[in-house]
């Protein structure tokens, strides 16, 4: 199967075809379940003083 990652969907005008057998598209947002979104705060870093 050949997963959609760069494009998050399926092709509707075109097919991949390996070995001359087309190739079964696969949306890769349907295989996840647990969708989290983790906001990054950056963090200052300050040296302790030896």
């Amino acid at each position: 199967e050949y997963a959609s990652i760069l494009y998050l969907r399926k092709f509707e005008n075109f097919q991949i075809i390996l070995r001359g057998r087309p190739v079964k598209q696969h949306n890769i947002t349907d295989d996840l379940m647990f969708s989290e979104v983790i906001m990054y705060k950056p963090q200052l870093g300050f040296r302790a003083k030896e």
